[in-house]
């Protein structure tokens, strides 16, 4: 608010009396606030609701098969909440160490800084939609600049993963994969057309992820790997490169 108008309002509260005049610009200024709150709320929803679905859909390809005596896993559903539950690291580190995981850092050497974390409850289910596996990961947004990346973790079922990596590093006896997919976020009421669900079949680096609020089409880096049971997964939608990703890694690794 400006000077004036915050003047203006102190001489109304101390009287508890509203000019007209005064009323229409405070409530100009409360209805600018609420918009640009809800336009903040609106964007962090869509980037927590595209991980969501986007880590899901990686899970499946690192993980590939895996076949449990109730059936095979061929779905994941990610349960999380869209604000952050751990705003700093020492609640992160808790927060992993309470589900026998790994501590993440509060920030990498390229610059990289912790913006929030959360804790996920994952199911995998079969063909029919039944639960045959259930665990939970522990994942974290870092943001530089304009970027943003996210490292999730979690002790997720053994499998036959699928589909060749992209490149691979070898560092510290681990070998850390790249891959990089083109998804198609859509509702889960979405119908995609023969064109989309023949490309989804042939074409390894596209996939169709249900769970997001309107369809779109994006752009994803990974890098993961496995360390003491442990699977890291190190993804951005924003054009961070593979090289900043195998730092990253490197950095998580020894």
């Amino acid at each position: 608010m400006s000077d004036i108008l915050s003047k203006r309002l102190q001489r109304s509260m101390d009287s508890l009396v509203f000019s007209d005049s005064d009323k229409k610009k405070i409530c100009m200024q409360l209805r600018m606030k609420a918009a640009q709150k809800e336009r903040i709320g609106t964007m962090k929803k869509r980037i927590r609701t595209r991980r969501i679905v986007a880590i899901a859909a990686v899970c499946i390809m690192v993980m590939g098969v895996a076949v449990f005596a109730a059936g095979k896993i061929s779905s994941i559903v990610s349960h999380g909440h869209f604000g952050y539950d751990y705003k700093t690291s020492a609640k992160l580190a808790e927060a992993a160490e309470s589900n026998d995981l790994e501590a993440l850092p509060g920030e990498f050497s390229n610059g990289f800084k912790l913006a929030g974390g959360n804790k996920e409850d994952v199911e995998g289910a079969d063909d029919s939609g039944n639960t045959v596996s259930t665990w939970t990961t522990i994942s974290a947004d870092y943001k530089l600049g304009g970027k943003y990346i996210t490292i999730s973790e979690g002790r997720m079922p053994d499998g036959d993963p699928e589909g060749a990596a992209d490149d691979t590093k070898v560092i510290n006896g681990i070998e850390a994969s790249y891959r990089y997919f083109d998804y198609l976020f859509a509702p889960p009421d979405y119908e995609p057309d023969e064109e989309t669900l023949k490309r989804e079949k042939s074409d390894s680096h596209f996939t169709i992820s249900y769970g997001t609020d309107e369809v779109s089409n994006e752009h994803a880096d990974f890098v993961t790997f496995e360390k003491n049971g442990v699977y890291y997964t190190i993804m951005s939608f924003d054009g961070v490169s593979k090289e900043e990703l195998f730092t990253i890694a490197e950095e998580l690794i020894v």
